[in-house]
């Protein structure tokens, strides 16, 4: 079965075309009679549904769905140091000091002209103005662009109580969207519509939230309103951030909200289904099954009543894709999906069914303990 999901990579159009008009017509597919999946993309999920999960995960198991296609407290520790040095006195004359402005100048120029040469732009600050992402360049040199941005959102929300969406300046959009506690601008000479320029900073806020979980971010910015974010965004952090922009501009699905599916033969698909979940029932603390191929959904197994957001499978799919470390190894990864509880964490199993890497399977779970069951999940389902 998975050497027939790998011969499933399609690379040449009309193949793909062919296929797809040889697929039975829609009059003829086997309705799905599961509960409907209703997703209000305008309203943030509520937080705690995880820890409501996992304490009444005891209770009796609830029924698996094999549907065709549609965590625990937080355990990402804090583990930055500060170290403090004292401050030794530096004496400059005033032509050092004058040069080193002009240095300062000319890099800032620079960073600008590399801005204005690149079609779209992403830049994430914090409410204070702190920078904390740029999608090219330092985000160092940019402070005081960022500071122009941060003071365009504050006049707007200040001066006429509203927040500042869109601006149109030329050929140039900008689109901004202000989440607690950041700030995301998106510069682009592109002509997207500005639904669509919304679209991806709501992905990337959501990518930040992924990483890091919404409670999480929260707290510190209520202790520290001038924290650094950037002290906790490593560079697999930040290569998560480059690659859903990236994703977004090559994927349609992400665009219509919808999971891309792998092309499969319907008794293909349904049998992958029913093996899944047949090997899951009866527990009840793993909510999600998902095969994955070629960075496409092949399959979902799930718990009754719980429904995986597109959204969060792209997430998903953007961890898989940009993580090589998960490759030849069971790996046991915390993981925020922010349209199912942005505030809670799931416990992901991830690892390959296959020795070229091409076919993943995602096990979630709400139990930080269950590695070694999902680890036994995972043999079943190879063999």
């Amino acid at each position: 079965m998975v050497d027939f999901i790998i011969s499933r990579k399609l690379t040449n159009s009309d193949e793909l075309i062919s296929r797809l008009e040889s697929l039975p017509s829609y009059g003829n597919l086997i309705q799905n009679t599961d509960e409907p999946a209703l997703f209000d993309d305008e309203q943030e999920p509520q937080s705690g549904l995880i820890d409501f999960i996992r304490r009444n995960s005891t209770a009796e198991p609830s029924t698996i769905d094999s549907p065709n296609i549609i965590g625990t407290e937080d355990s990402i520790e804090d583990d930055i140091t500060t170290n403090e040095t004292a401050s030794t006195p530096i004496t400059a004359t005033n032509s050092a000091d004058e040069l080193r402005n002009q240095e300062n100048d000319d890099n800032y120029e620079l960073h600008l002209n590399l801005l204005k040469s690149r079609v779209k732009h992403l830049f994430i600050l914090s409410e204070n103005g702190k920078p904390v992402f740029t999608r090219y360049g330092d985000e160092d040199q940019l402070v005081t662009l960022m500071g122009v941005m941060q003071t365009l959102v504050s006049f707007a929300e200040i001066a006429q109580s509203s927040r500042l969406n869109y601006l149109k300046a030329g050929p140039c959009r900008i689109a901004f969207l202000h989440r607690e506690p950041f700030v995301f601008v998106l510069v682009t000479h592109t002509n997207e519509h500005s639904m669509c320029l919304l679209q991806q900073l709501t992905y990337v806020y959501h990518q930040i939230i992924s990483t890091l979980t919404l409670s999480r971010i929260k707290q510190k910015f209520n202790a520290q309103p001038n924290f650094d974010i950037r002290r906790w965004l490593s560079n697999a952090e930040r290569k998560l951030l480059h690659n859903i922009i990236d994703m977004y501009e090559h994927d349609l699905g992400m665009l219509m909200t919808s999971a891309r599916c792998l092309i499969l033969p319907a008794n293909i698909r349904g049998q992958i289904g029913q093996t899944v979940a047949q090997t899951i029932r009866g527990q009840q603390d793993m909510l999600f099954a998902i095969i994955l191929a070629h960075g496409q959904l092949v399959s979902i197994a799930r718990l009754r009543n719980y429904h995986l957001h597109p959204s969060d499978l792209y997430l998903l799919i953007n961890l898989v894709n940009s993580t090589d470390a998960f490759k030849g190894v069971e790996s046991w990864v915390p993981v925020c999906l922010p349209r199912f509880d942005p505030g809670g964490c799931f416990h992901a199993h991830i690892s390959y069914l296959d020795d070229s890497c091409d076919v993943c399977l995602v096990l979630l779970t709400v139990n930080p303990e269950h590695f070694q069951i999902l680890s036994d999940y995972k043999q079943v389902i190879h063999e």
